[in-house]
């Protein structure tokens, strides 16, 4: 299940829950019990690979790629 970041409209709380995307409608505030919620832009972390990291060393083709293929 997806992580995703809410935050409430009516009392300002930052918060997160684990659902499916169906579940998104009907998200309430654990701080004031509200639906007036809004799903927030999350941000993520990558890490950049290096070639030591790619296990298609061999036939990559992939132009983002530092394996050097």
């Amino acid at each position: 299940m997806p992580l995703y970041e809410f935050s409430c409209k009516k009392c300002g709380k930052a918060f997160e829950e684990l659902l499916y995307n169906s579940g998104l409608a009907g998200v309430v505030c654990p701080g004031c019990g509200s639906k007036k919620t809004v799903k927030k832009l999350s941000v993520f972390g990558t890490k950049k690979s290096s070639a030591s990291d790619c296990v298609y060393r061999e036939s990559c083709k992939k132009p983002s790629c530092s394996c050097g293929n």
